[in-house]
């Protein structure tokens, strides 16, 4: 599935698609953090980036005590743990209380903005939260 259309340059039975989609996400980002993470960031996801949301989310669950994630620079690895799993978590549990601990400062704190976007955006999937 690639990037969703523009509704505006979209055939109508096109946009009717795009919406359905985007409502079977939010409803299944509920579940799946994959599903989360293609709300928040509608593009194809990688092969690694889907085995990575996997591992990330039977570790939130606590289906794996500890969990470390080894790839090469810029393999979205920051992305994934560090955007979309906090998100997902606040989410799912609103009283979580997260640390965020990063190697320096300007990039905790543009995690953090990030962060803050997306629970004030469009592509949250918990809006009662």
């Amino acid at each position: 599935m690639g990037q969703l259309p523009d509704p505006e340059l979209a055939h109508p039975d096109d946009v009717r698609k795009v919406q359905l989609l985007k409502q079977w996400l939010r409803l299944d980002a509920r579940e799946r953090l994959l599903s989360h993470s293609r709300l928040i960031f509608p593009l194809p996801p990688p092969r690694h980036y889907t085995l990575m949301c996997r591992a990330l989310q039977k570790w939130v669950f606590g289906e794996i005590p500890n969990l470390m994630i080894f790839a090469p620079p810029r393999h979205m690895k920051s992305w994934a743990a560090s955007w979309s799993v906090p998100t997902w978590i606040l989410g799912i549990y609103p009283r979580a209380q997260i640390m965020h601990i990063t190697h320096t400062q300007a990039f905790a704190d543009r995690m953090g903005r990030r962060i803050r976007n997306t629970i004030g955006g469009d592509g949250w999937a918990f809006d009662e939260v």
